[in-house]
């Protein structure tokens, strides 16, 4: 099973306790469903840095960054 936990905070209110607690869940989140997705695609998940870097050599070959690039200029 996985469990999330939570290590002392260098934070000394309440609400950046909150904040920091809401953060950390859903960067958990993403990362899970990130792995979930990846999963029913076929891309074997050892690692959350092997699955980045599989989107990334994945996004270059389908050219996604220059079509994310070009996107942006037509729009500023």
């Amino acid at each position: 099973p996985v469990h999330l936990a939570l290590r002392p905070q260098r934070h000394w209110t309440d609400q950046k306790l909150q904040v920091h607690a809401f953060c950390c869940v859903m960067a958990f989140l993403l990362l899970k469903l990130l792995e979930r997705q990846a999963r029913r695609a076929g891309l074997p998940v050892r690692s959350p840095r092997s699955l980045l870097r599989q989107l990334e050599a994945k996004a270059q070959d389908e050219g996604v960054a220059d079509r994310l690039v070009e996107a942006a200029r037509g729009s500023a």
